[in-house]
């Protein structure tokens, strides 16, 4: 029997027409395993939007100043221009990256098919302002659905990485040390940026801190420090990664509601990328 052939390489790259999504292409060439790898541009046309355009109350402010009622129609002529728009954007700065790539056009909630359209890739990137606040109703829902979806990495993309200068990693069960490692170590050579390790639980014990050392170490991968937390919460994890200048933080991805809230706060509270790495 003839052997299947391997799936295709694929990093998912959600994208805003509110957001400066090229930081996100930027990292997501991180997230690739190999030259290769295809990078796909997810724009999503909001069906809330649309559901809201049926309403008798919505309206449509003019550039006069004066309203008129929001129809459907236009809203989705709309849509089409910036599905084009986003596209056209997509496809250049993909071509310069030098990756295979496409482009697909979504429609629906925005959390559910951005989970939907990654549950076969190795990666999801989405791109967030810098200052997060969860003022959006449908960013607030879509990132409940990838908190909880099986994806094996998402990528919370900020401008943070760019003025930041080093990976830091949390470590608080040594048996999943070795993949948060393995994913850490591929941003840190991508891009000469040093290791901080913040070890919490666990790992924090000088066996097991010693173990995960050595991980980083046959990496041939530079450690910039290693800081024991004092717990495993929000406030303990955001003075460590701000006092190392942190660009990129890594953590184990959440596995209750309350890890949820943990992200949220550190989104709230850090400038920095998030790379959340599946348990």
């Amino acid at each position: 029997m003839n052997a299947a052939p391997p799936k295709a390489s694929r990093v998912v790259v959600a994208l805003d027409l509110a957001d400066d999504w090229n930081f996100a292409l930027e990292l997501a060439r991180y997230v690739a395993l190999t030259s290769t790898t295809e990078l796909l541009g997810l724009f999503v046309e909001n069906t809330r939007i649309l559901e809201h355009a049926q309403s008798r109350v919505a309206r449509e402010v003019m550039l006069t100043g004066r309203e008129r009622p929001l129809e459907r129609t236009a809203l989705e002529r709309q849509m089409r221009a910036q599905s084009a728009q986003m596209r056209a954007s997509f496809e250049a700065a993909a071509s310069r990256l030098g990756f295979p790539h496409a482009f697909q056009v979504a429609r629906g909630e925005i959390g559910a098919e951005w989970v939907q359209c990654a549950g076969e890739a190795e990666a999801l990137v989405v791109g967030l302002a810098k200052e997060f606040r969860r003022t959006s109703e449908w960013l607030g829902a879509a990132l409940r659905r990838l908190f909880e979806a099986p994806l094996p990495l998402v990528l919370l993309a900020r401008e943070g990485w760019r003025s930041g200068r080093s990976i830091a990693v949390v470590v608080e069960d040594a048996d999943m040390a070795e993949r948060v490692l393995q994913t850490a170590a591929r941003f840190a050579t991508h891009s000469n940026s040093p290791i901080t390790l913040l070890l919490a639980g666990a790992a924090s014990q000088e066996h097991e801190r010693a173990r995960v050392v050595r991980a980083l170490q046959t990496r041939g991968i530079e450690l910039g420090d290693i800081v024991v937390l004092k717990s495993y919460g929000a406030l303990s994890i955001v003075h460590a990664a701000l006092e190392c200048r942190a660009r990129l933080l890594v953590l184990p991805a959440p596995a209750s509601g309350s890890d949820g809230d943990l992200i949220e706060e550190l989104l709230r509270k850090l400038p920095s990328a998030l790379l959340l790495v599946r348990r």
